[in-house]
C-alpha cells in the first residue's frame, strides 16, 4: 500500500511541476508581448515628425524595430518548447493545447502588425534592408527548426505506436497447426502432447492490436489455453460454462514476455 501511495504522490509532483514549468513559460511569452507593445508604441510615436527625423533618432527606431522582432523570435521558440514538452508529457492537462493556439494566434497578429510597421518605415525612407534581410533569415531558420521538430515528432510518434504494438491469434490446434503458428512437442506415441509457438511462426495470420486500448479479447469457447509465455496473474479467462473471453488485467506485465499472443481453444 505504501508504495502505491508513494507511486501517486510522485505521480502527482510530477505533474504539479510540469504545470509550473508550462505557466512559468507562459509568462514569459506574455512579459515579451507586452514589452513589444510597449516599443511599437513608442516607434509609432517616434515615426510621427516623419521624414525630418534626425540620423539618432532614424538609428533609435532601426534598434527598437530590431528588439521587437528578437522578443518576437524568442516567443515563437518559446511556443514551440511548450509544444514539444506537452507533446512529450505524459500529463494531460486539459486547455493547454488551446492556449497555445492561442499563443500562437498572437504571436502572428503581432508579425502581422510589425510587417505593416516596417512598411510604414520605408515610406518614411528609413534603411530597413539591412533589418529585413536579418528577419528573413531569423524566419527561415525557425522553418527548418519546425521541420526538424516536426520530423522528431513523427519518429517519436512511430516508436511508441511501435511499442504498444502487440498481436494476437486464437482457434483450434488443428488450424494453428496446419497456419504455421504452433508444433506439437513431447508426449508419448502422441498421448500427452502440448502445443508451443513455433520459432518461424507465421506472423501474417495474426491480428495487430494497441496494447493501450486492448482490455479483452472475446472467445466464445468451450474450453481454452494460452499457449504463449503470458504472466498468469496478469489475466483471467472468463465464463462459468464456457470461456467467453480472456481479460487483460496488467497490460504491461501482460505483454512483458511476448509480443505475441496465442490461444488454442475448443
Amino acid at each position: 500500500m505504501k508504495f502505491v501511495q508513494d507511486s501517486i504522490m510522485r505521480e502527482k509532483e510530477d505533474k504539479d511541476s510540469t504545470i509550473l514549468g508550462f505557466v512559468s513559460t507562459m509568462n514569459e511569452i506574455q512579459e515579451n508581448l507586452d514589452s513589444i507593445r510597449k516599443i511599437e508604441a513608442f516607434v509609432k510615436l517616434q515615426t510621427l515628425s516623419g521624414p525630418e527625423l534626425n540620423t539618432d533618432a532614424r538609428k533609435s527606431i532601426l534598434d527598437d524595430v530590431e528588439l521587437i522582432h528578437e522578443l518576437l523570435q524568442k516567443n515563437k521558440d518559446l511556443v514551440m518548447k511548450l509544444q514539444e514538452e506537452l507533446d512529450s508529457s505524459n500529463s494531460q492537462i486539459s486547455g493547454l493545447q488551446k492556449t497555445i493556439l492561442y499563443l500562437n494566434k498572437q504571436i502572428k497578429e503581432k508579425d502581422n502588425q510589425i510587417a505593416q510597421l516596417v512598411g510604414e518605415l520605408d515610406k518614411l525612407q528609413l534603411n530597413v534592408a539591412g533589418l529585413n534581410r536579418r528577419i528573413r533569415q531569423a524566419e527561415q531558420e525557425r522553418l527548418a527548426k519546425e521541420e526538424i521538430i516536426a520530423s522528431q515528432s513523427k519518429e517519436i510518434e512511430e516508436q511508441v505506436a511501435e511499442m504498444n504494438t502487440a498481436f494476437y491469434i486464437f482457434g483450434k490446434l488443428k488450424d494453428l497447426v496446419e497456419n504455421g503458428v504452433v508444433e506439437k512437442e513431447g508426449g508419448v506415441l502422441g498421448i500427452g502432447r502440448t502445443a508451443k509457438l513455433r520459432t518461424d511462426f507465421n506472423s501474417e495470420v495474426f491480428t495487430q492490436v494497441d496494447i493501450r486500448e486492448l482490455e479483452a479479447i472475446n472467445l466464445n469457447a468451450r474450453k481454452a489455453e494460452v499457449v504463449t509465455t503470458h504472466d498468469v496473474n496478469s489475466f483471467k479467462l472468463v465464463g462459468e460454462q464456457r470461456v467467453d473471453s480472456l481479460k487483460i488485467i496488467d497490460a504491461n506485465k501482460f505483454w512483458e514476455a511476448s509480443k505475441y499472443l496465442v490461444v488454442v481453444v475448443n
